[in-house]
Parts: structure tokens; sequence; C-alpha cells
């Protein structure tokens, strides 16, 4: 990511994706199987597709369109003397700047880059009038090269004035996050009731000092000396909270300038080699090791099959046919494990919507007395408002604290179950290694094979996204007939009114959980016959393959052909093939469990 001289570990990412691309295409040379050329085209979509997330966040005139502009070099994104809308701006490579506009309605407009600010000021877009859902912006900048998605975000503030785009789309799903704040003023109130919020859900957040260039170097220290303070109270950190002090107007006039030597002096150049060290080594470790396994598996695989043509080849017919009932009545036999596999996701399924279940009950308890709290703190300072106003006033404030409330509370569980899911599924994931290992293990005793190459161990990730419109809260307030309430005085009203507060709040906090608990549900019951389904898939092929081989070869000997001179220099041109990439994936995985595992400990 660094605009001069590329950190290793990107190098090393960089050269090991194109590796395997390189790696899976060998491999499709051999691939005869329809399965396997899917599963080929799988690992090539996936190199292509996987992203690191980086969102930058920030109160409003911190800074974040700047630190952006000269991440990518030049002054692209809109700069406004009062504060963009609440619409999110997200970035990716391409080497051609393009921009597009997406609405809320789902339609997409195509602009020019200079058009931005037409949808993403306030000035020009007020109150986001044109219902502006995001823009896509696509920039041929070095540090996008390799996936990163820049994610610019609206100034921070409270959950329920952004949509919760944010926290919908972006801050359950994030690899990092920027946070930019400012030596003056200090981390202000709303910064730290969001950091709060966000802090257990992001993996890594770099704290960013902007305007450094403001502050001679004894005021600049002191300055980070009290804001670590403040930051390590405000999130209980044991360990000393590092922040990066930067000029990001220096750093976008050092990138205009083409001066290497400006930039570094920026603070930014250290900053993006911390963040390409965290992204490649995290992410881009998961990235590389899941694809190369998947390539590992594949050539296993191929292997495997051709020891056992190798034995095909010298078997009789009458052994042949012998094999080929044994197997088909062994591959039965294996397929009722799905039962057992059946047994055991529903089994997670069950725990993770008690797990569920149980914080609900307690988040509901804490939000419904706190909410209670702050209407009825609000009754009493709007007091002098007519009933319908007041009426009107309270439900806008309900529906903002459930929001407030619920929404923290939703990215916490949406990740907990995340976690716990990939948790538990790797677990039988094993099983499922083991059956298809004993597949291949019986397919060798038929052909009186010594053993076959063990598959490597691959986990069914689970990616699915909850997503959630917390903006479905908003009803009308049911607490009395409204045609009576105007009617009632105005002491008989409250005290009507507040009676019913608890109810309204419990029935709204309801609905919410209700409805985020069946999303859940659906979407566990989704990855789960995902996960039956990519099983049945894997026993069926390896049936397809070891069936159609010996029928294959049952037909040659039942011709009565015996010369398998040609077939045994294509094979061994083969194996030849399959070890050399094998080796190569060795290799690759050698690199990324040794190495990034000692850089990690230098954080």
């Amino acid at each position: 990511m660094q605009t001069n001289g590329n950190h290793p570990y990107q190098l090393l990412f960089s050269e090991h994706k194109k590796q395997l691309h390189t790696l899976a295409e060998q491999l499709g040379t051999f691939a005869k199987d329809p399965a396997q050329a899917d599963w080929l085209k799988k690992i090539n979509d996936n190199l292509k597709e996987e992203k690191f997330r980086l969102v930058v966040l920030g109160q409003f005139k911190r800074g974040k369109s700047t630190f952006i502009n000269a991440l990518l070099g030049e002054a692209i994104l809109p700069t406004d003397v009062i504060p963009l809308t609440a619409v999110i701006t997200e970035i990716s490579y391409n080497p051609k700047i393009k921009a597009e506009v997406i609405f809320q309605d789902g339609h997409r407009e195509s602009i020019r880059p200079d058009q931005l600010a037409a949808f993403v000021s306030e000035s020009q877009n007020p109150t986001n009038q044109k219902h502006v859902d995001k823009v896509i912006l696509q920039h041929p900048a070095k540090i996008l090269q390799d996936g990163l998605i820049l994610v610019d975000t609206p100034g921070v503030g409270s959950i329920h004035q952004h949509n919760t785009r944010l926290t919908q789309e972006y801050i359950p799903n994030v690899d990092a996050a920027i946070f930019l704040f400012s030596a003056d003023p200090p981390l202000t109130e709303l910064e730290q009731e969001f950091l709060k919020i966000i802090r257990p859900i992001v993996p890594k957040i770099f704290f960013v000092l902007n305007k450094m260039d403001y502050l001679e170097a004894d005021s600049l220290q002191r300055v980070l000396d009290f804001n670590r303070r403040i930051l390590k109270d405000l999130l209980g950190e044991t360990q000393e909270i590092e922040i990066a002090p930067i000029s990001a107007l220096n750093a976008l006039k050092a990138q205009m300038n083409h001066s290497p030597e400006q930039y570094a002096r920026s603070g930014l150049k250290d900053l993006e080699h911390n963040l390409q060290h965290f992204l490649i080594v995290n992410r881009g470790k998961l990235i590389i090791l899941s694809n190369a396994e998947r390539i590992e598996r594949l050539c296993s695989e191929q292997k495997n099959l051709i020891e056992m043509e190798r034995r095909a080849q010298a078997s009789s017919v009458e052994t042949l046919q012998n094999n080929l009932q044994k197997f088909e009545a062994y591959i039965a036999k294996m397929q009722r494990h799905e039962q057992r596999l059946t047994f055991l996701l529903d089994g997670l399924k069950s725990h993770l919507i008690e797990y569920f279940d149980t914080e609900t009950g307690k988040f509901q308890q804490v939000a419904r007395e706190k909410i209670l709290q702050e209407v009825l703190q609000f009754i009493a300072q709007n007091h002098g408002l007519s009933i319908p106003e007041l009426q009107k006033q309270c439900e806008n404030k309900i529906n903002n604290e459930i929001v407030d409330q619920f929404e923290p509370f939703r990215m916490g569980i949406e990740k907990a179950i995340k976690e716990r899911y990939a948790d538990e599924i790797e677990t039988i994931n094993d099983e499922v290694i083991e059956i298809i290992n004993q597949i291949y293990r019986y397919s060798a005793q038929l052909f009186e094979l010594d053993q076959t190459t063990a598959l490597p161990k691959e986990i069914w990730r689970f990616k699915s996204q909850f997503y959630y419109r917390t903006w479905e809260v908003v009803t009308s307030l049911d607490i009395l007939e409204k045609g009576l309430l105007g009617l009632l005085p105005k002491p008989l009203f409250l005290s009507l009114f507040k009676r019913k507060l608890p109810k309204v709040i419990q029935e709204k906090l309801d609905r919410q959980c209700g409805r985020l608990r069946a999303d859940f549900l659906y979407r566990l019951q989704d990855s789960n016959r995902q996960y039956l389904f990519e099983f049945n898939e894997a026993v069926q092929k390896i049936h397809h393959n070891i069936t159609g081989m010996m029928q294959n070869y049952l037909e040659i000997k039942k011709k009565g052909e015996s010369d398998f001179s040609a077939l045994v220099r294509e094979q061994e041109k083969k194996q030849k093939a399959l070890d050399a990439i094998l080796g190569e994936i060795a290799r690759i995985k050698q690199a990324w469990n040794s190495a990034p595992q000692a850089a990690l400990k230098q954080d």
C-alpha cells in the first residue's frame, strides 16, 4: 500500500495470489471432470473477489476526505465547509476513474467524478433529498490494487441519523477501521460514545491524529499523551493505545507534488506501512491459505485417482466388476452419514438460537429501562408542548432511542453468532473430511494400494450477512385512541401516557428482536442446507470419478485391449505435474504459516 516501496508482505501476497491463479490454470488442463473444473473456477473467483474493507470514521471536519484523497494521490473526493450528507462512498480499484451513484430505490446512474459533490455534499444534496444510498468510486491508486476497498463515511453521530447503513453493511464486516480525530478539539463525547459501540465489533482500529502540523513537537506529544489516556480509560485497554500523528493536507500536497520526502514527513507513509502489515498478514493470509488448500485438495484427489487407474489397468474384468459393486454399496452406506450431519447441524442451530434468546433477554431488560428513562426525561424537558406535538415528538424519541440501543446489540450478537458458528462448524467439518478420506481409503483397499493421499482440511466458511432494516421500528404510538387524547386534560394525558410507555417500549423491542431472530434462524438454516449440499456434492464427485474410471477400464478390457503404454506415459506426465503443483503449494503455505506469525508478534 505504500507509495514509495512496497511492504514485504504486500509483495508476498501479490506474488502468491498470481501464483495460485497460475497453479489453478495448470491443474485445469487435467480437469476432465466438470465438478473439478467448477471448483477451479470457484478458486479463481475467490482470488479475484476477496477484498479488504477499510472504513474511515471520524466526526465532521476531522479531515476524512482529505485523508482519503492523500491515499489516492489526488483531490478527487469533495470537501465542504459544512457537513457532508449521510452517504457512504465506497472506493475500489480500476485502471480508469469511474463513479456510480446507487439510489435507495435500487437504480444506478453513472456520473463523472467531478459530479460527486452533487450527491454527497450537504450543500448540493441537503438532507439527502436525492435519496442516494451510496456512491461507488473506482480509482487506479496503487493502494487499491490488491483488493483494498476504502469506505468513506458520514461524520460520526447518532446511529439512527445515518439510516443505519454504516452499522448494517460496514461496521460488522470490516477488516479494519481508521478513526480520525484532530489535535483541537480533543475527542468529543459523541466520538467517545461511538467508539464504545464499535470497539468490540471491529477487529482493529487505527487511531489517527490529524493536523499534527498545527502543533509544535512538545505540544504534539502532550496532545498524544492526553488522548492516549482518554482512549485507554474509555475502552478499558490494558495495553498502550497507539495513535499515529499525521497531516493529511501535507500528505495530499506531497502526493500532488510527487515528493516522497514530504510524504514521509506527513506521517502517512508510516501509517500505510502499518495498515499494509495488518491487512495482509491477517486477511491476506486467510485468502492465500484457504485457496492454496483448495488447490492442494484437488491435486490430492487427482493423485489418488491416478494410482487407482494404474491398478485398474492390471485388474481382470471380474475383479473390476466386483470392485464396482462393492464400491457402489460402500458409497450408499457413507451417504447415510448425512443423517448424522443433519442432526449435528440442527443441534448447532438450536444451540445458537438458544444463545440468541438468552442474550436478547438480557439486552431487553437493560434497554427497556434506559429508553424509558430517556423518554421520561424528554417529557419533563418539553412539558410545554401541545398534546399532539408532544405525542409526535415522543414517538420520534422512542424510535430513535430503540435504534441507538438496538444497533450495537445487533452488531455484537451478529459477530458472536458468526464466530460461534465458525468454531463449531470446524468440528463438524472434521467428521466430513474423515468420511471423505474413508471413501478414498476403502477404494485403495479394493485395488490393494498401501495408502492414498489424505485430503487437506477445508472449512466451509460461513459467509451469511444479516441484513436488517432497523428503521422498520417506526410505527405509530398506539398508546390511546388519538381522537380521545386531544380531549383529555394535560395532567390526565401525561399520567396515562407515562403509564403506557413501558408496554409500548417493550412491544417495539419485541418486534425488533423478533425480526432479527427470524432473520438469524433463516440464515442458519440456509447455511446448514448449503453445508449438506456441499457434503453430498463432494461424495458424489468421488463416486462419479472412481466408478467412472472403473467402468471405463471395464469397457476397455471387455473389448480385449491390453496395451496401456500410452496411458501410462500420460499418467506419469500428469503425476509429475501434480507433484510440482503440490510442491509449490507447500512452499506457499510454509511462507504464510511461519513468517507472518513472527511478524505479528512485532505489533
